[in-house]
């Protein structure tokens, strides 16, 4: 059964759970009812296992869109673009027709893309998302994934331009996204040859806090910076603060190949 379940899209693995917990709370109560001999008192049975079902059914919704998210940032966090696509196949299934959803899948889905390092695609998928269409909350998250795509493609004026903008947009949303759109602009200013402002930025948010991969990056643009500006023992440090971040992955790999090119003695 949880292999079928599994096989299933999410709308159809939602629709299946809920069934079947009506099933198990209404023929009991159906087989029940049939027994007594007040249509009353068979009908209040009935009643209450329906009324106990619709309590249920909201927090099980709850409960599996909750797991679908985390799901997301695992599959984020841990780069797994595979897994990442999985997710959105489920959120797909969702969806319908309505407009708004169909510019958010879309920007989901140019995250794949960043995860696969794809910038140019993932750029050029970013810009062209309606963020009209979008709740103005998500508008900040879809801008700094566009100034992030938007450097790593080899334009990182214009994505200092676009992470200001993101962080225009963050005005008032919580300190975690903030963080998050300032490490955007450190990464432009180091890729914009400007390690002064980049190393200052990322100073600022690696104290901030954030997830492995976060840090990591951030860490290795550091190290980036500190190296461009001639401070060979700070630009290890933040290598090794990136490897030690990390552990496995892209970034660390990076910081550990910049930490080798480093003069010896560094």
């Amino acid at each position: 059964m949880a292999l079928a379940l599994a096989q299933m899209d999410f709308r159809r693995r939602l629709r299946a759970v809920v069934l079947g917990l009506g099933a198990v709370l209404l023929v009991p109560a159906t087989i029940v009812a049939l027994g007594e001999a007040s249509v009353e008192r068979a009908a209040g049975l009935i009643g209450a296992a329906v009324g106990v079902w619709l309590l249920l059914a909201s927090p099980i919704y709850l409960w599996m869109i909750g797991s679908l998210r985390a799901r997301h940032a695992r599959a984020f966090e841990e780069e797994d673009a595979p897994a990442m696509r999985g997710v959105l196949r489920d959120y797909e299934s969702l969806g319908g027709g309505r407009p708004e959803f169909h510019e958010q899948l879309r920007a989901a889905k140019a995250e794949v893309l960043l995860l696969e390092e794809r910038w140019v695609e993932a750029r050029d998928a970013l810009a062209t998302v309606d963020r009209s269409r979008l709740d103005r909350r998500l508008h900040a998250g879809v801008l700094n994934n566009l100034a992030w795509s938007t450097a790593l493609a080899g334009d990182p004026a214009r994505a200092i331009k676009l992470a200001e903008l993101a962080l225009a947009a963050a005005r008032g949303s919580e300190a975690r996204q903030r963080t998050t759109i300032r490490g955007t602009l450190g990464v432009a200013y180091a890729l914009d040859a400007r390690p002064e402002a980049a190393a200052a930025a990322l100073e600022e948010v690696l104290q901030a806090g954030g997830s492995p991969r976060m840090q990591a990056i951030r860490a290795f643009y550091l190290g980036e910076a500190r190296r461009a500006l001639g401070q060979p023992e700070a630009a290890a440090a933040a290598y090794q603060r990136a490897i030690a971040a990390q552990r496995a992955g892209k970034w660390s790999v990076r910081a550990k190949r910049a930490l080798e090119r480093l003069p010896k003695g560094a």
